[in-house]
């Protein structure tokens, strides 16, 4: 298969995994936006694999199988399953490291990762590390060559700040600048209309 076709590839399964996650973040529980998460990544290592990104692939393929574990585990196992996924792709990182980007993915993870470890319940949390881990995560996607990763990142954070509009009851008629700091300081604890997982 030629560089071409295989970029034609890794696009298509990049677009399927861009719908996935976008759809994620439209559910309203922590626990429905988690499982949704899991055929996305798996798409995702598909796709970095095919790119020539195993820093990426590994990132994602690791976060499925560590995403359909804390849905199925007791809450007390939670937290060092995630220790253990951050720890395991840290590691193997660092091990692998040749260019400075690749960083990247690994900071992106734990920074949507944290969140679970705290509470797996909190989606207003969930959703507020997502976009943090999608302006690192487009860094590096411009960097390899992803494009559509670069437009999942784009419309994933669109579709958290509709979510967190739409679950949150938010103001718009503030200024941008108060909009911004209540983006990332409020609320802490999960929302009236949250259940637990």
């Amino acid at each position: 298969m030629d560089w071409g076709s295989t970029f034609l590839w890794a696009q298509i399964v990049g677009f399927l995994a861009m719908s996935c996650c976008i759809i994620s973040m439209q559910f309203k529980t922590s626990k429905q936006m988690i499982l949704a998460a899991v055929p996305a990544n798996s798409l995702w290592a598909g796709q970095y694999m095919l790119l020539g990104a195993p820093m990426g692939a590994i990132a994602n393929l690791g976060s499925a199988i560590n995403k359909l574990l804390i849905v199925i585990l007791p809450q007390n196992f939670v937290p060092y399953l995630l220790g253990f996924y951050l720890i395991s792709i840290w590691s193997i990182g660092l091990y692998n490291l040749e260019m400075w980007y690749a960083l990247l993915p690994l900071m992106g993870a734990t920074i949507t990762t944290i969140p679970l470890i705290i509470d797996r319940d909190n989606r207003p949390m969930y959703a507020r590390a997502t976009i943090l881990g999608c302006l690192l995560w487009a860094c590096y996607n411009a960097t390899v060559g992803s494009y559509m990763g670069l437009a999942c990142d784009t419309l994933t954070i669109t579709s958290c700040l509709i979510g967190i509009y739409r679950h949150e009851e938010w103001n718009l008629n503030r200024s941008p600048r108060i909009l911004f700091k209540f983006l990332f300081t409020a609320p802490t604890t999960p929302s009236k209309e949250s259940s637990h997982v």
